[in-house]
């Protein structure tokens, strides 16, 4: 998958859990005591349960659904949004190292989730040559390790949302278990994979995440940066979304 691998965002009750549209104030009268403003108020807390299910679960669901709608050569920009199948959640892809501005138009009343920096990592195709498991450690062991090495090099991690930031905090890191991926070569639009052509691998995907509370109707913008000097990746995207 190329997330960085990188996989393209009132109040309202759904399943239990409210989901608040938002709006980031852009103005905070000085004279008062508050802190700097920021967005961490729209943003769910990553050990909650957005729409009853966990992130971890919203991640697999963004795997199952991303690679098969944004992955292929993507024509405009709308193919980095991706409603998931309960039409609850924009799926939005990620970046592998690129620098762009990307226009969506999304619907409101829906939650959007996306990777700021992730990394897939497949076996038996590796991207470090001559890499394997040893020993008595399995595949899922091998690849934890291969992407903790890497994604242990993150260096920059920021978003904003309509300008704002969001106060980011590792919590916010999620690894999969090991999943079938069916590799082939527009896949790379998406994900900075061992592409072992339309050969199945066995893979595990680490990253940093956020899932975002409904955006209300008009015009919002996300914007992301990301470092791993180590590797020579920055990226640097831009969601300019209308809600309407």
């Amino acid at each position: 998958m190329k997330t960085s691998t990188l996989f393209q965002p009132a109040f309202f009750l759904l399943i239990g859990t409210a989901l608040t549209l938002i709006a980031c104030p852009k103005d905070v009268d000085q004279d008062l005591p508050l802190p700097a403003p920021n967005c961490d108020d729209y943003v769910f807390d990553a050990f909650s349960r957005p729409l009853a299910q966990t992130y971890s679960e919203w991640i697999d669901e963004w795997i199952k659904a991303v690679p098969a709608n944004a992955c292929d050569n993507i024509i405009d920009n709308e193919a980095f949004a991706t409603l998931d199948k309960s039409n609850r959640v924009y799926f939005l892809a990620g970046a592998n190292g690129v620098e762009e501005d990307r226009n969506v138009s999304l619907l409101p009343e829906k939650a959007l989730l996306f990777p700021l920096l992730n990394k897939i990592v497949t076996y038996p195709c590796s991207q470090n040559t001559g890499r394997k498991p040893e020993g008595a450690q399995t595949v899922e062991e091998f690849l934890k390790q291969e992407s903790t090495i890497y994604m242990n090099k993150t260096t920059l991690l920021e978003v904003t949302i309509d300008d704002l930031p969001y106060t980011f905090e590792n919590y916010h890191r999620f690894s999969t278990g090991t999943f079938k991926i069916f590799n082939n070569r527009t896949m790379e639009n998406c994900f900075n994979i061992c592409s072992a052509l339309d050969q199945e691998q066995d893979a595990l995907m680490d990253g940093y995440w956020i899932m975002l509370k409904g955006l209300e109707a008009g015009d919002h913008t996300i914007k992301i940066n990301a470092e791993i000097p180590a590797v020579g990746l920055k990226n640097t995207v831009t969601y300019n979304i209308i809600v309407r």
